[in-house]
């Protein structure tokens, strides 16, 4: 798992990358927001075991993940 610190005008986030969906309940704090973000064939298979927050769908394929 790849762990990112990014601390901007509005706060601080924590971006996991590569964790198994199984233990994502070890990452949340009890007051914290969360945003997933996902690839659509992803979500697809495992939107039921995400956790409560904002969802964000990109599409399939290397080629989109970026950062933009």
């Amino acid at each position: 798992m790849k762990r990112l610190e990014i601390c901007g005008k509005t706060g601080h986030s924590t971006i996991l990358v590569g964790e198994n969906l199984g233990n994502i309940s070890r990452y949340i704090p009890p007051s914290g927001k969360v945003v997933v973000i996902t690839d659509t064939h992803v979500s697809r298979l495992y939107q039921g075991r995400f956790p409560p927050g904002d969802i964000i769908r990109i599409g399939t394929g290397e080629a989109v993940k970026n950062l933009e």
